[in-house]
């Protein structure tokens, strides 16, 4: 795998300590890389999860071919839009946890934040965590003017992760053909309440 290849090693507390020359971005227990082949099942895994897929707003994936062919276009997308993407998220034993992201809305200048987490990683925080780190990534530097997300009506979690987050309520809007609740941030807000 070479690059791609993560070299681990016992740290303090016997936790595994990481080092992936492809990291796009750490927070203190994940990092974000590039979508590679070897995220494929863990992106179908994702989608075929029951748990996962009653909240989302956009299709499912339906086979690994549909995966691979995801992660083929996305390598493509970062090389056109550089900063921008979706990215898989693995914790420190190098496990598939989920996918984050920045995308742009359609027929808009906005960008949207998004998570995608595997059920057992639910409720430890871990949206916040790198929600801070993408929030920074996109007022610092690719210098956004502010960031949106959507989330299904009848979803409580996400709206409070939002709100942890510094995003407002703005009512509803129509994402992927379907009414979503609707929350934005713009940088000015994020700048006098989330800089470290």
């Amino acid at each position: 795998m070479g690059a791609d290849a993560v070299t681990s090693s016992a740290g303090a507390g016997g936790v595994l300590e990481w080092v992936r020359d492809t990291a796009f971005l750490r927070s203190q227990r994940l990092q974000l890389s590039p979508l590679r082949a070897r995220d494929a099942a863990g992106l179908l895994e994702l989608d075929r999860s029951d748990l996962v897929g009653r909240w989302l707003l956009d299709d499912r994936l339906q086979n690994l071919l549909q995966a691979h062919v995801l992660v083929d276009w996305m390598n493509g997308f970062y090389a056109q839009n550089p900063g921008l993407g979706v990215w898989a998220a693995r914790d420190r034993q190098d496990r598939f946890v989920g996918i984050y992201s920045l995308m742009p809305v359609p027929d808009t200048e906005d960008v949207e934040i998004g998570a995608r987490l595997l059920p057992a990683h639910w409720n430890g925080g871990l949206a916040v965590e790198m929600g801070h780190q993408l929030c920074r990534h996109a007022f610092t530097t690719l210098a956004l003017p502010r960031l949106v997300s959507f989330c299904d009506l009848r979803h409580e979690s996400v709206p409070a992760v939002l709100r942890r987050l510094g995003f407002r309520p703005a009512g509803t809007a129509k994402h992927f053909g379907k009414t979503a609740l609707f929350f934005e941030q713009n940088k000015t807000h994020w700048s006098d309440h989330h800089q470290s």
